[in-house]
Formats: C-alpha cells, sequence, structure tokens
C-alpha cells in the first residue's frame, strides 16, 4: 500500500506547500 497522504521531508518541501496552499486559497476565495 502506497501512502496518499505527502509528508515533506525537508523545511524547504514544506515552504513549498504552504506556498502553494496560499497561492490556491487566494485564487479560490477572493
Amino acid at each position: 500500500m502506497t501512502q496518499e497522504i505527502f509528508v515533506p521531508r525537508t523545511q524547504s518541501e514544506r515552504e513549498n506547500i504552504v506556498a502553494l496552499a496560499e497561492y490556491l486559497d487566494s485564487i479560490f476565495y477572493c
């Protein structure tokens, strides 16, 4: 079984996820 939930392994990946989430949030909730 593969893990469907993506877990960031490094701080930079986590920051990229947060930046992407904020970007999408600004699109869908503007």
